[in-house]
């Protein structure tokens, strides 16, 4: 291995030392209460070289949202990607983002972040801009289910594409993120369970996006 080669392996090393260290702190403090000197401290990094790689907290976190919704889009990519009838893979899509959520609740709790970050960093961040691309391509990949589903008649046709791929994708990811962090709140005095609660609303999505002959 060179020199430079085993340079770049040890910086990379070091930023998921730091992200890691972020993460811990933020799922016990909250973004609002963890400092750059704790996350430097228990990453045993001096704050010197912290910020030679994150200037700031927010862009810590965006990060982090990053690398979750990276591996948030590869599981629907590869669920969109089967082959069947667009409001199959609908409900495939609506599967793996459930299974994600579940898998990964801890991390889904990131997301409450978004505007606190997009507040501080600005819409023109590059780190936020790759977020902000990584929600569009959901947005296209159901777009472009619900295009091919009108076309092979499993999906309604009254329905205007564009729309219904983007209230899907918010309606969906902001129900999610709200479960993750206020569970007891939602649940609370309810005779239901979580998974009950997401299969049903889940259900409802599908039924409104099927075809009338066919709705339940």
């Amino acid at each position: 291995m060179g020199t430079a080669e085993r340079r770049e392996r040890e910086r990379e090393q070091r930023r998921k030392t730091i992200l890691n260290a972020a993460k811990k702190l933020f799922f016990r403090k909250g973004l609002e209460n963890t400092t750059m000197d704790e996350i430097a401290e228990n990453a045993e990094l001096s704050k010197g070289t912290l910020y030679l790689y994150f200037q700031s907290k927010e862009i810590l976190a965006i990060s982090i949202i990053k690398e979750i919704s990276d591996l948030m889009n590869k599981d629907l990519r590869k669920a969109a990607d089967t082959g069947k009838n667009g409001i199959e893979r609908i409900k495939d899509v609506t599967q793996a983002l459930t299974d994600f959520f579940k898998k990964r609740r801890k991390e889904f709790q990131f997301f409450k972040y978004m505007d606190v970050v997009a507040a501080s960093l600005g819409s023109e961040n590059d780190i936020f801009m790759h977020w902000k691309s990584g929600v569009e391509e959901i947005i296209h990949v159901v777009l472009e289910i619900v295009i091919e589903g009108i076309e092979d008649g499993s999906i309604r046709r009254d329905i205007e594409p564009d729309k219904a791929a983007f209230v899907y994708s918010n309606m969906v990811l902001s129900f999610l993120i709200r479960l993750s962090n206020d569970h007891g709140v939602i649940l609370m005095d309810q005779e239901l369970t979580e998974d009950e609660i997401i299969e049903s609303m889940f259900k409802m999505i599908i039924i409104m996006l099927e075809p009338r002959s066919l709705g339940k």
